[in-house]
């Protein structure tokens, strides 16, 4: 994990920790049997409404990923399981969905309240 300054936590599964990848599905059975879900950020967090209404307010150091992921709000779409992420496009904060049959590396950290 590592911590920023704001009180949340880039997480990462033991095998994104070793630069290899894993399924989005893995990541979220580890999620559910660790409890780990219940510090996850998702679209209803204050914070996360703050970053998408003003984009200049997302941490700087976020916006080197490719995509911070949102497991809190993970739902059915399209009938596929689907996890938001916030993604840093030019000057814009846009929500993109990943399907959690993907494959999910050191650069889709997971976004947790700090403990």
């Amino acid at each position: 994990m590592v911590e920023t300054s704001i009180g949340i936590e880039l997480y990462y599964e033991d095998h994104q920790k070793r630069d290899e990848v894993i399924y989005g599905g893995t990541i979220d059975e580890h999620l559910d049997k660790t409890g780990l879900i219940n510090r996850c950020l998702g679209l209803d967090d204050e914070v996360v409404k703050g970053w998408i209404s003003n984009p200049s307010t997302y941490p700087e150091e976020y916006r080197e990923y490719l995509i911070c992921l949102l497991w809190k709000s993970r739902g059915v779409r399209g009938g596929l399981i689907k996890i938001p992420g916030l993604v840093w496009r030019g000057d814009d904060l846009v929500v993109e969905w990943r399907w959690t049959g993907m494959q999910y590396g050191t650069a889709t950290p997971i976004l947790l309240r700090s403990s």
